[in-house]
């Protein structure tokens, strides 16, 4: 994702085809760069000018921010027949760190364990980098908004009267994401929205409600223990694994009916 399809050689028609693909790829990217841009700039004034510098947790902080970084750096990439697919864990992360941090803090450590993961791994682009760091930014503001219209904002313990907040946040973390990475891989595939939306929406968003579903049952558990945070990556990774052998049985199928 985010990188060009070549297209074949031929006239100037291929260049110009091209050169309109650069154009749009450029103009989706830079207007999520703006929104994420504003977001961040939202919570560094809050932090700055609304107290919350004088009662910070540094440690809480520092762990969210890395395990957000870790979990923007673990991807499961497949195909299925002529379709490429991604499976993450980074959302689940992030509604871990809405129950941990206030909503200014979460925004900024989204942001920068983005950025800092995607920028210290293996040749990706700057434009990659900020487009990734952009969208981490508004899907946590999305989450402290949506959490927020039912009064539920960080940190707090998780209880059942805060399951709505709960719920609304995970909401806003799953449609933020593909609402903004969705275009950029149409104007790069040249597919519609509708098209990519509907392809493996099944596998797409049954497992992302599972994960949802499991972070949201973890935050109980963690609302009495704050050490057992460090353990969801693992249960994460273990229900990535799980995707995996899903997503290598759907390949053997479209094998099998080509």
């Amino acid at each position: 994702q985010g990188e060009l399809i070549p297209l074949p050689p031929g006239s100037g028609m291929a260049s110009a085809g091209t050169d309109e693909t650069d154009r749009r790829l450029h103009v989706t990217v830079g207007l999520v760069v703006l929104l994420g841009a504003a977001c961040l700039t939202w919570s560094i004034w809050a932090i700055a000018t609304q107290g919350y510098l004088t009662d910070t947790s540094w440690p809480r902080i520092l762990g969210v921010a890395a395990l957000l970084g870790l979990a923007s750096s673990v991807m499961l990439t497949f195909r299925i027949k002529d379709s490429s697919n991604t499976i993450v864990i980074h959302d689940a992360v992030l509604l871990v760190g809405f129950m941990l941090l206030p909503g200014h803090w979460l925004v900024l450590c989204m942001t920068v364990g983005v950025a800092v993961a995607r920028a210290t791994a293996n040749r990706v682009p700057p434009l990659k980098v900020a487009f990734n760091a952009a969208k981490g930014a508004a899907m946590a503001t999305a989450a402290v908004a949506a959490g927020a219209v039912f009064g539920v904002t960080g940190p707090f313990p998780a209880t059942l009267s805060r399951l709505p907040g709960i719920a609304a946040a995970a909401a806003a973390i799953l449609a933020s994401d593909e609402a903004l990475i969705l275009p950029l891989i149409s104007v790069v595939s040249r597919t519609s929205i509708r098209t990519l939306f509907l392809t493996n929406v099944d596998l797409r968003l049954g497992n992302a409600v599972g994960r949802m579903a499991l972070a949201a049952v973890a935050l109980f558990f963690i609302s009495k223990s704050i050490p057992l945070v460090f353990v969801i990556p693992v249960v994460l990774l273990g229900l990535h694994l799980v995707a995996a052998n899903q997503v290598r049985e759907r390949e053997e199928r479209a094998a099998w009916q080509k």
